[in-house]
């Protein structure tokens, strides 16, 4: 009796032995008026518990069955990475930080601040500046220009796919003109007393003054697209230092670069006539030629702001190189190759600075003028291009 016990329960109360209801055997207590209009009630209200059963089992066996109502990883949409930049925080300023009981001492506040409706209760309320450009403008702004120099000039040497680059390439085309053209120096008319190494080591060190700009500009891009630059907008006290800290970088990474050309090249023999003031010349072209370039390609990388624009930064002074005289004079150059040279500005900075290395300058005021009017013209479009990008954010 005691084992049958439960089984007959079971039977008793329209369960099957799994726990399911039994829509056959319904309670025999509560089926004996079924025929009335109670038992009739008692049938609807049971039918539709078991329905309602039914349903939330179902409900509950395909949220289990497709893997829902638990804990999930995010889909890869919500997961958006976070750059990392190993970089120092910035830090305020803490010179132009005063203490609030302490601001009516002489000299504690610069004068180029003053408290406005200050009231005699010991509180600053308000605080008036004089002028953005204060007595403090030029420190701020040195200081800001070395911290970016510092850190570009860090990024390049410490690391090879970027320093490399920049000195292989200027000693590729070296080796590829001096060496592979140098039976250009028979033709008639060419002329150029120190030989073709020399004549060719002149183009190639303003080419890789040049392009250390331009490489330059590179990082500037690359320091927009990591997010770095907006930090460094929002960091700096005088934004015009940022500018110029890239500008003394792009100087120090050509040094580099012309150090060891200048070096390979006086190993593998070249001649050198003019003197020491010519050869001074003709590295204070280089310069300029450096500052030129390192502009115009920070103006297209502040307005851009992604790597994508490293061509728009390339082309133009790939192309405004080889359209002068690279390899003969102006002299023997013909049809519209010709016209193109002569008009061209780098013409008279390349002619130039042969002449210093030969020790006989020529249209040296000319190359000058070119060279700075270059420089001045792309750093009004440099400066302008850090006033977009400021108001890009």
């Amino acid at each position: 009796r005691g084992a049958r016990g439960p089984a007959r329960r079971g039977r008793d109360d329209g369960r099957r032995p799994g726990g399911r209801l039994s829509l056959g055997r319904l309670p025999r207590r509560r089926s004996v008026r079924i025929g009335g209009a109670r038992g009739a009630g008692a049938l609807r209200l049971r039918l539709a518990r078991v329905a309602r059963f039914r349903g939330a089992r179902r409900f509950r066996r395909a949220s289990h069955r497709f893997g829902r109502g638990g804990a999930e990883p995010l889909p890869g949409v919500l997961r958006v990475p976070v750059p990392l930049v190993d970089e120092h925080p910035a830090q305020p300023d803490r010179d132009d930080l005063v203490p609030g009981c302490r601001y009516r001492e002489s000299g504690l506040l610069p004068d180029r601040v003053r408290p406005e409706h200050g009231g005699d209760h010991g509180d600053l309320t308000r605080v008036g500046v004089v002028g953005a450009q204060g007595q403090d403008g030029s420190v701020k702004t040195l200081a800001v220009a070395q911290g970016v120099a510092w850190r570009t000039l860090h990024n390049v040497f410490t690391n090879p796919s970027l320093l490399i680059p920049s000195i292989v390439f200027p000693l590729f085309f070296f080796t590829a003109f001096a060496g592979g053209l140098s039976r250009v120096r028979d033709v008639p008319g060419f002329g150029f007393p120190e030989g073709y190494t020399a004549f060719q080591f002149v183009f190639v060190l303003l080419q890789s003054a040049a392009f250390g700009g331009v490489f330059t500009g590179f990082g500037i891009a690359r320091d927009f697209e990591s997010g770095f630059a907006r930090r460094l907008l929002l960091a700096a006290p005088n934004r015009s230092g940022i500018v110029l800290g890239y500008a003394i970088a792009a100087l120090g990474r050509w040094a580099v670069t012309a150090a060891v050309l200048t070096g390979i090249a006086l190993a593998v023999g070249m001649h050198i006539g003019g003197s020491g003031i010519d050869v001074i010349g003709l590295y204070t072209l280089a310069v300029i030629l450096n500052a030129a370039a390192l502009l115009w390609a920070a103006g297209v990388a502040m307005r851009l702001r992604t790597m994508q624009a490293g061509p728009i930064m390339q082309m133009p002074v790939f192309l405004v190189l080889f359209f002068a005289p690279v390899y003969v004079p102006l002299s023997l150059l013909q049809g519209w190759i010709h016209g193109v040279a002569v008009v061209n500005p780098l013409t008279r900075v390349l002619e130039a600075g042969r002449g210093f290395l030969a020790g006989t300058p020529t249209e040296v005021g000319a190359a000058f003028a070119a060279a700075a009017a270059l420089a001045v013209a792309f750093s009004l479009w440099a400066f302008r291009g850090l006033r977009k990008a400021e108001a890009a954010g």
